[in-house]
């Protein structure tokens, strides 16, 4: 029995951010003034941090509820 699969929500989290990089990378070429700055300070230079501290949370998570499965699997099913 399948609990659950972290590690693709993992992937589609970085994939994402990477595409947000991407983004505001290209935007900065049209847009470069204080507003955008200011943008950047206060709204994506939180992400990253965020990002990351989330992405080592559901590693540990992942661990947990993969050790839970074993833990919980029926040795019937060991086959």
């Amino acid at each position: 029995m399948k609990i659950c699969n972290l590690a693709d929500g993992l992937g589609q989290l970085a994939h994402a951010v990477a595409e947000l990089n991407q983004s505001w990378t290209d935007a900065q070429a049209n847009w470069n003034d204080q507003t955008s700055k200011q943008f950047e300070e206060t709204q994506l230079r939180v992400i990253q941090p965020q990002v990351q501290a989330l992405i080592a949370a559901v590693q540990i998570m992942a661990g947990t509820v993969e050790k839970a499965a074993r833990e919980l699997q029926d040795p019937r099913e060991q086959a």
